[in-house]
């Protein structure tokens, strides 16, 4: 992390102590709107008062990027923090094909802060990625020639997910950081659980599975060899993993939600370490969290609010 380690440390910690806790989201959440825009310009999220989506988006998002320039300002120097930012690029990628193909604008679909927040206009200008930095360059140019030759959005997302994991790894492991290693690894394996469980419902050839799973060493590899999802979770369970099977069961959609919150679970147990850059990465993390969950809850009472005057 550089020369600035101790201190990006104390800071992220200082940032942490001002966070929203849960109590005080949920007395958020039952308030009218205008009340929790009130609430969150006293706690210093916004300099006036927020009266729509697009304004509160607006100050949501500036909200994030001030606390990501903040922090990387901090660290100074090198720092593996690029691994959360950079899949924004990869997210905007994927949002950038699919929304080519059907003639729809993608802008209300990316995602910030990212490492190159340029790669959407150079899409749009034609599929020239000349101007975009390595990892997204050679990513965004294969995933294109992919699309350009099947048509089918699927590979390309594949293509672009092994390339993100593919780096994001590499990036891990020659900072030397062990809990950005272990968390990229750990999500590129419940990645594939629901890559394997999609693709079997798809009736998707066992050579489709193994093309398509993600995990840099190889880890889940055997996953390809199940017949269908039921064989799926029962080879997870024999391997230790029950609760990915009883997540599996329960549907796509409480997996994703399952997924999410053990990797949540890593950066909180991350941010009760003592240096390193994980009490860096629980702020951040718990950063963006809080952003989403008050986006949420505004947006709920926007319709609520509309509701009552109707």
């Amino acid at each position: 992390m550089g020369t600035d380690h101790a201190y990006a440390v104390a800071y992220a910690r200082s940032l942490s102590n001002r966070l929203l806790s849960g109590a005080e989201l949920d007395r958020l959440s039952e308030m009218d709107s205008r009340g929790a825009a009130e609430y969150l310009r006293s706690a210093g999220y916004f300099d006036g008062i927020v009266s729509s989506r697009s304004e509160l988006d607006a100050e949501l998002s500036s909200q994030l990027r001030r606390a990501w320039n903040d922090i990387l300002s901090a660290c100074g120097g090198d720092t593996p923090l690029d691994i959360l930012l950079i899949r924004n690029d990869f997210h905007n990628l994927k949002a950038a094909f699919k929304c080519g193909m059907i003639g729809l604008d993608p802008a209300g679909l990316m995602k910030e802060p990212s490492l190159y927040p340029s790669a959407l206009a150079v899409l749009a200008a034609g599929g020239s990625f000349g101007s975009v930095g390595e990892p997204l360059r050679s990513a965004a140019e294969g995933a294109y020639e992919l699309l350009s030759k099947t048509n089918d959005a699927q590979q390309a997302d594949m293509y672009l997910d092994k390339a993100y994991f593919s780096w994001s790894y590499k990036r891990a492991k020659s900072s030397r950081s062990r809990f950005f290693e272990g968390y990229i690894s750990r999500e590129a394996e419940l990645t594939d659980i629901g890559t394997a469980a999609r693709c079997l419902r798809e009736k998707r050839n066992r050579s489709f599975i193994e093309n398509a799973l993600v995990s840099p060493e190889n880890s889940t590899i055997t996953l390809a060899r199940a017949r269908d999802v039921d064989e799926l979770c029962s080879m997870l369970e024999k391997s230790g993993r029950a609760e990915e099977a009883n997540a599996l069961r329960s549907g796509i959609s409480v997996y994703e939600r399952y997924k999410a919150e053990i990797l949540g679970e890593m950066f909180r147990d991350a941010g009760r370490g003592a240096f390193g850059i994980e009490p860096v990465a629980y702020y951040i993390y718990e950063k963006g969290e809080e952003i989403k969950r008050i986006r949420q809850i505004m947006y709920r009472l926007y319709l609520r609010d509309a509701d009552i005057k109707e």
